[in-house]
């Protein structure tokens, strides 16, 4: 009675899995992954990088199958329904490759920056399709987002001992200007003096710009000021 019992249970059990789940480890196929889900998107700001026209954006892939002692081609595409990118907004390669002998790889999405970037985000969303070799596996693991733009919110640094004694009220434009002088875009951990330092060279900056007849312009159309002293 009880291996009676016991055989129905297990038919049930079978049964209550779904077909893809117990394809998904069926390793007589092979089967790809981005290493995010589609919940966990890639976000970059071409803020931080000034002087790029575009940046190289990492993308994790994992096998699931067998590994191979050659490379094998994949296929990866925009997935447009999702997506708010235009193709001025990415590069893609010829073609992607999994490499010899790895069950983790690594392939690269290229990004670029565009002027219609200082005023929003956009979305990129890229998904694994299936060719002669490999299969998409999970789905919340064959979508993979990625969001850039060239704007950024006003950082934690900035706070009211910076407004008052330093750089003033943040504005997008004073912070680009002082990147662009200073090199520096991260005054989280720097002493008092070395940010005194910094944002006394930005005063002179725009001082001798003044005196030379091209002020910068904040953006309430003002000459550029800072309140350090020194």
């Amino acid at each position: 009675m009880k291996k009676y019992i016991c055989y129905i249970i297990g038919i049930l059990l079978i049964g209550a899995c779904s077909k893809d789940e117990i394809e998904v480890f069926n390793t007589t196929k092979q089967y790809l992954f981005f290493e995010k889900s589609y919940a966990d998107s890639i976000t970059y700001s071409f803020f931080y990088y000034p002087d790029s026209t575009s940046l190289t954006v990492p993308i994790g892939i994992k096998l699931i199958g067998n590994t191979a002692n050659y490379d094998r081609e994949f296929k990866l595409s925009v997935d447009t329904k999702n997506s708010t990118v235009e193709s001025r907004h990415y590069t893609f390669p010829e073609k992607f490759l999994f490499r010899a002998n790895r069950v983790v790889d690594t392939v690269y999405v290229k990004i670029n920056n565009a002027a219609d970037l200082r005023e929003k985000s956009v979305r990129l969303v890229l998904k694994i399709e299936e060719n002669a070799l490999f299969l998409p596996g999970q789905y919340e693991y064959t979508r993979n987002v990625i969001r850039f733009s060239d704007i950024i919110a006003p950082p934690e640094w900035w706070n009211q001992t910076i407004i008052d004694s330093y750089l003033g009220p943040y504005t997008e434009k004073k912070f680009r200007e002082f990147m662009k002088v200073t090199g520096v875009g991260d005054l989280t951990d720097l002493s008092s003096d070395t940010i005194w330092y910094l944002a006394r060279s930005f005063k002179y900056y725009l001082l001798e710009m003044e005196k030379a007849g091209t002020p910068v312009i904040d953006e309430d159309g003002n000459n550029m000021n800072v309140p350090v002293i020194g």
